[in-house]
């Protein structure tokens, strides 16, 4: 890792260690019941923490903006790098956002009776990052491509091994249908929670507000004013993560994108198979039939098969990374919900801005999604499967 990068990573991972160790200074407090003195003293530390990440958060995004549109940034493995740095971020700050929404909700920020295991929550899952982000710094999470790994996934299983008795062209294709096939069933899990979470939104906005905020993705997100210091601390954390977002994966991205995120809603709710969405979606059956045509040109390299067919294997552990993590910026999203919706008085304003956040989250794994198919030609931030399958054309 670059020696600048290491700095603005050392100063974000410290600035979010000490938010984590507020937090946790102010669980025992509580916790213990000490006295008002105490309190107010973890208190204080806490906001103090959460000023010192907007400056750690600051400097670090900063860098990696200026990264990502770098001359570097034409290498497939600086952009993916660049993506999963944000990415990464973005769910620490909203797991950090929490940790101040709890930390409202339990001094009575909320008006509801203090909920411990909320905070106790927020905490464990900031924690769980945290040690995430740690690990990447000293570079403990590597594949073969040696871009290091912030380890949120696993890698997925092996093909079987059987294709090692294919010829190159079969096992090509092989690796090409267990690739895409890991495109929809991972996408789907994130698409499935997003919504299930969305339909609870209906209680409080009517599905027309609902669809207006989806049909509005792209647009810089705008936070509800809320009564409470932390609570308010929270929310602004919170709209500076999913903005910066935004900002990463380009608004017009987002807004080419969002027809197909409202699509998605309409269809799912209106009883279509999330599967079989996704698989139009992201164009897969588009991807399918340029392999099946490039797999039949006459004279083809047998080497440069094999080598594609190692590429293609290389694209499952960082997109099952990506989607790990949009599967945690989810229960993120939720957790803030969780605590916001109980205000009777900004319980439509916080609805919307939920539902921006997960329409957002549907946003980037369609993107992400079509990037990896190579089926959208919007984000190009990853050599994916149909320019793997297009090198091979003699």
């Amino acid at each position: 890792m670059a020696t600048d990068q290491v700095a603005s990573t050392n100063q974000y991972l410290s600035s979010t260690k000490s938010v984590l160790q507020a937090g946790r200074d102010l669980q025992k407090a509580l916790t213990a019941k000490k006295g008002l003195q105490e309190k107010n003293s973890a208190l204080t530390k806490l906001a103090e923490a959460g000023a010192g990440h907007d400056v750690g958060t600051k400097g670090y995004r900063a860098f990696m903006f200026s990264e990502a549109e770098s001359e570097g940034a034409t290498e497939p493995t600086h952009r993916i790098q660049a993506a999963e740095n944000l990415f990464a971020s973005t769910l620490s700050d909203l797991e950090i956002a929490n940790v101040y929404l709890a930390a409202g909700q339990n001094i009575g920020e909320t008006g509801e009776d203090p909920k411990p295991y909320l905070l106790d929550d927020a905490l464990n899952r900031l924690e769980y990052t945290t040690d995430k982000l740690e690990a990447f710094l000293a570079g403990s999470e590597t594949q073969g491509t040696g871009i290091a790994r912030y380890g949120f996934a696993e890698a997925p299983a092996e093909a079987d091994s059987s294709s090692e008795k294919l010829s190159a062209i079969d096992a090509f294709s092989a690796r090409a249908d267990v690739t895409l096939k890991l495109l929809v069933d991972q996408a789907g899990e994130v698409v499935t929670t997003v919504i299930d979470d969305i339909k609870r939104l209906l209680d409080k906005i009517s599905p027309a507000k609902l669809l207006e905020a989806l049909e509005g993705l792209g647009a810089p997100v705008e936070f509800p004013k809320l009564i409470g210091k932390f609570i308010q601390q929270g929310i602004e954390k919170i709209a500076s993560a999913i903005n910066a977002l935004v900002e990463f994966l380009g608004s017009d991205a987002v807004t080419k994108i969002k027809g197909e995120v409202v699509k998605l809603w309409n269809d799912v709710t209106g009883g279509g198979l999330v599967v079989s969405l996704l698989n139009s979606i992201l164009g897969i059956q588009k991807t399918k039939d340029n392999i099946t045509e490039v797999l039949k040109l006459e004279g083809l390299d047998n080497d440069k098969v094999n080598g594609a067919t190692d590429d293609l294997s290389k694209l499952a552990l960082p997109y099952a990374n990506d989607m790990a993590m949009a599967k945690r910026a989810v229960k993120a999203i939720s957790l803030a919900a969780t605590i916001l919706l109980v205000i009777p008085i900004t319980g439509p304003k916080v609805a919307l801005f939920a539902a921006t956040s997960y329409g957002l989250v549907l946003s980037l794994v369609v993107l992400v999604g079509t990037d990896y198919a190579d089926s959208g030609r919007i984000l190009e931030r990853v050599r994916g499967v149909g320019e793997i399958t297009n090198s091979l054309r003699p």
